[in-house]
C-alpha cells in the first residue's frame, strides 16, 4: 500500500518533469539510430512513443519494436509520407518531453489532456462526505505515463462471509500522454487475498460516457467535469455493489468449476487460460464456499495476481469479475433502471 499523499507527490513530480513541444506533423522522421528528428532536433523515444510512431505510419507496433534502428528508419521514412497522404491529420503534432530530449508520448495538440494529479483531485472532489480522505488507502498504484490508482475506504466495507472482509472505493486509469480516454470505475478489494474487482458505473445515462474523451484544448474544464461526474457515480454506487457481493456469497452453486468452464468457453478462452482461472479458484486463502462469490473471486484473482498476462488482459479479468457483481444488481443504483434479463454469464436466480 501507498499513502495518498505519496501518490499525489509522485504524480506532481512527474508533471513537473514533463513539457510539451509542438512540431509540424509532416516533418517527422527517424535517423539511422531509430531516434526521432524534427526541425533539426533529435529525440530518444519511449516504448509507447515508438509504438505511436509505428501506428502513424501504419506499421504493426510489435514488429516495429523488434527491428533495428536503421530498419525502423527505412520503414518509417518510406511509409509515413504515404500514410499522411491518405489520412486526415492535423498540421501539428505535440511531443510530450520528459526531462530533456526524450519523447515520452506523442499526441494531438488540439485535444485537452489533464495531468494525473488533476484527475486524482477531480475524483476526490466528487467523493461523498461520509468518506474521509484521510482514511483512503491506495492499494494499487503504478505510473509509467499511464497512471493507475486504486483506493478504498474502511468506511465502505462489508463481510461477504465470516472473516471475508471486502472494502470498496474507486479505480482510476488515466493516460498522461493521451493514449486512451480516462476510465473511472467502482473498485472492490478483498483483504484476505488482495484481489481487486473493477465494476463499471451506470451505462443507462448519456450524461457521462463510458470513457472520458478529451475535449478541445480551450475547454479543459469540460474534461474535468466529466471526470467528476463519472467519479461521483462510482462513489455513490458502492453500497449497492457491496450489497450484491453479500447476495452472491449466499447463492449456492452446484458445481463452481463447471460454471467457470462454461463462462470461459462462452468467452472463447483457450484451455490453458481456463485452467489458470481454475487454479486461481483452488488457491483461495479462505477456502471455497460453493457460491457465486467463489466464481467472481477466481476471475478477480486471475486478473490481480497473474504476472504472465498483459496489463490489458489483467484489467479485463478484473472487469469480468465486476460484471458478475453487476449481474446481481437488479436496479441500477444511479438511474434506477431495472436490470432484469441482462444476465450474460451466471445462472439465473
Amino acid at each position: 500500500m501507498e499513502s495518498l499523499s505519496s501518490v499525489r507527490q509522485r504524480l506532481a513530480d512527474f508533471r513537473a518533469r514533463t513539457s510539451a513541444l509542438i512540431v509540424p506533423t509532416a516533418g517527422l522522421r527517424l535517423d539511422d539510430g531509430g531516434r526521432l528528428v524534427s526541425e533539426g532536433q533529435t529525440f530518444a523515444l519511449s516504448p509507447q512513443a515508438r509504438s505511436e510512431i509505428a501506428r502513424r505510419a501504419s506499421i504493426p507496433s510489435e514488429f516495429f519494436a523488434k527491428c533495428s534502428g536503421d530498419i525502423q528508419a527505412f520503414l518509417f521514412n518510406r511509409l509515413y509520407p504515404e500514410t499522411l497522404e491518405r489520412t486526415a491529420v492535423g498540421e501539428s503534432t505535440q511531443l510530450i518531453l520528459l526531462g530533456g530530449p526524450f519523447v515520452w508520448g506523442i499526441t494531438d495538440p488540439e485535444l485537452a489532456s489533464l495531468h494525473g494529479d488533476e484527475v486524482l483531485e477531480a475524483a476526490l472532489a466528487a467523493r461523498p462526505e461520509s468518506i474521509d480522505e484521510a482514511q483512503l488507502e491506495v492499494v494499487d498504484f503504478h505510473h509509467d505515463g499511464d497512471a493507475h490508482i486504486a483506493m478504498v475506504s474502511p468506511a465502505v466495507q462489508t463481510e461477504a462471509r465470516v472473516g471475508d472482509i471486502v472494502r470498496a472505493g474507486l479505480d482510476i486509469y488515466h493516460s498522461n500522454i493521451g493514449e486512451f480516454g480516462t476510465q473511472i470505475e467502482s473498485y472492490v478489494f478483498r483483504l484476505s487475498c488482495r484481489n481487486g474487482m473493477l465494476i463499471k458505473v451506470c451505462r443507462h445515462s448519456h450524461a457521462t460516457p463510458a470513457r472520458i474523451r478529451r475535449a478541445a484544448t480551450e475547454n479543459r474544464d469540460l474534461t474535468r467535469r466529466r471526470v467528476e461526474g463519472m467519479a461521483r457515480m462510482a462513489w455513490n454506487e458502492l453500497d449497492a455493489k457491496l450489497t450484491a457481493v453479500r447476495l452472491m456469497a449466499e447463492e449456492r452453486v452446484d458445481n463452481v468449476a463447471a460454471v467457470i468452464q462454461s463462462v470461459g468457453e462462452k468467452l472463447r478462452f483457450g484451455e490453458r487460460l481456463i485452467q489458470q482461472v481454475l487454479n486461481a479458484l483452488a488457491s483461495d486463502e479462505i477456502g471455497l464456499s460453493g457460491t457465486l462469490w467463489d466464481i467472481a473471486c477466481a476471475f478477480s484473482r486471475t486478473g490481480t495476481h497473474s504476472d504472465n498476462l498483459s496489463l490489458r488482459t489483467r484489467r479485463y479479468f478484473q472487469e469480468l469479475s465486476g460484471d458478475f457483481v453487476r449481474e446481481r444488481i437488479e436496479r441500477c443504483p444511479s438511474c434506477g433502471a431495472l436490470r432484469r434479463g441482462t444476465m450474460r454469464y451466471l445462472p439465473r436466480r
